[in-house]
């Protein structure tokens, strides 16, 4: 029983998590596909990047790079669910750009950990 509890809180985490990106995306907080998250970075407005699991090794290798160069954080969520929440089906990588919004994403991807 325990541990469905656990499995519980920890998707419910999750759903807050991706209802936080979504709710930035509908605020226009949120850059998403390479080309809009390396602008975001190199113009310094990137305050936390967002890689979905289905990406491939070498994307996620030169992200993470990319991020740590900038000073930005990345967090990986679960497979398939950064496009859905952010309402562009199939997108595998996005900047947040709203510290607010960073902030609290980044304390729930710490939480379902």
């Amino acid at each position: 029983m325990k541990r469905f509890c656990r499995l519980k809180t920890a998707m419910k985490t999750m759903d807050k998590l991706l209802s936080m990106l979504g709710l930035s995306a509908r605020a226009g907080k949120i850059a998403s596909g390479r080309d809009a998250v390396e602008i975001a970075l190199q113009k310094k407005v990137a305050k936390l990047i967002v890689i979905d699991a289905s990406a491939s090794e070498s994307t996620k290798k030169a992200v993470y790079e990319m991020a740590e160069r900038s000073g930005v954080t990345a967090i990986e969520i679960q497979r398939d669910s950064l496009g859905q929440a952010i309402g562009k089906p199939g997108r595998i990588l996005a900047a947040v750009t709203d510290q607010s919004f960073a902030d609290r994403i980044h304390q729930l991807s710490l939480m379902k950990s």
